[in-house]
């Protein structure tokens, strides 16, 4: 069943197509697929010829691309241009937070969930092109509190999810990627999240969301301000990135005979995004602005595909934290469509 808690949903506005005086646009090299230098500056000239000032960055390794975006927020720029995964968007977000900049995005990495759910096309051409005629929308921000961990980094903000157990193990034990993720990509998360899947014992937990509180033998627990899934399953089909509200999925089982069955339930659910409606064994879904999730012993924390830390975690939201550029066009992620 579906638990309400924290700000209820309510409508955006549709602001007409940005003009953009200025804009950076920050390339992760080491993004698996991420455009060339040349190819970048050949499709922003159109944005030169219109009279934009561009500047193309490159990162030099993690936590740069928050740096680089802090720094041009504050120096006024327009619009901070992510061409990397969802790694450097995430580090972008967290960089523009609160700031008048907006955040778009070239289309790179392993699974480009967020340009994606933003309608980014493939070519990186035709992702500049959509600047002129792009909708400027507010997004929630979340808030990830989890306790420090080893090797973890604290509280962090995230623009897609953020979930504690089975897959933010296997985040962590695939690490920062490197040669690995660019050259295998999803697959090599997807075989270290069914190793963990098969090996690891659901933990005992207590999930409080909003006034919710439940009690179960965790396996994994996804807290979504949008609504794909590495770029495969919608797990928090029903979220809103506007609505001031986080979407939890939460898988739970006893025994192989129970896992099974609950992987089963969530795989559909997940492909027809509808676990919302379809909740009940072994999947509980619930939407509060503040959850907690409280094991028993330790769980891997990760969000956005970076590893955090482990729970206990608290989980908020920072509603219309971020200006975002997505497509023109009806979307399903806010409240107007």
């Amino acid at each position: 069943m579906a638990a309400q808690g924290g700000a209820g949903r309510h409508r955006a506005a549709r602001p007409p197509g940005p003009r953009l005086r200025s804009l950076l646009i920050v390339r992760n090299p080491a993004a698996g697929r991420a455009p060339a230098e040349r190819a970048l500056i050949e499709a922003a000239a159109p944005l030169r010829a219109a009279g934009a000032e561009v500047e193309l960055r490159a990162t030099a390794g993690p936590g740069h691309a928050r740096e680089l975006a802090a720094v041009a927020a504050r120096d006024g720029v327009d619009a901070v241009v992510a061409a990397g995964g969802d790694g450097t968007i995430h580090e972008v977000a967290n960089g523009l937070a609160g700031s008048g900049a907006v955040l778009a995005a070239v289309r790179a990495g392993t699974a480009n969930v967020w340009a994606r759910e933003a309608g980014v096309p493939r070519d990186p051409a035709r992702a500049l092109r959509l600047l002129a005629s792009a909708r400027r929308v507010r997004v929630d921000l979340g808030v990830a509190e989890p306790a420090a961990g080893p090797g973890g980094s604290g509280a962090r903000r995230f623009l897609l999810m953020c979930s504690a157990g089975l897959d933010a193990e296997a985040v962590r034990r695939v690490g920062a990627g490197g040669w690995a993720k660019r050259r295998f990509g999803r697959a090599r998360y997807a075989l270290a999240g069914a190793e963990r899947a098969l090996r690891a014992p659901a933990v005992r937990a207590r999930i409080r969301a909003g006034e919710t509180a439940i009690e179960r033998p965790l396996l994994l627990a996804v807290a979504g301000n949008t609504r794909l899934y590495g770029g495969v399953a919608r797990l928090t089909g029903a979220a809103l990135a506007d609505d001031g509200l986080l979407d939890l999925a939460a898988f739970s089982a006893r025994g192989p005979l129970g896992r099974l069955r609950t992987a089963a339930r969530g795989l559909r659910g997940g492909l027809r995004g509808d676990l919302a409606v379809r909740a009940g064994g072994g999947i509980d879904y619930l939407r509060a602005a503040r959850i907690r999730i409280e094991p028993e012993r330790p769980l891997a924390v990760q969000a956005d595909g970076e590893y955090l830390g482990e729970t206990p975690l608290a989980l908020r939201v920072e509603p219309r934290a971020l200006g975002v550029l997505i497509a023109p066009g009806p979307n399903p992620l806010f409240a107007d469509g």
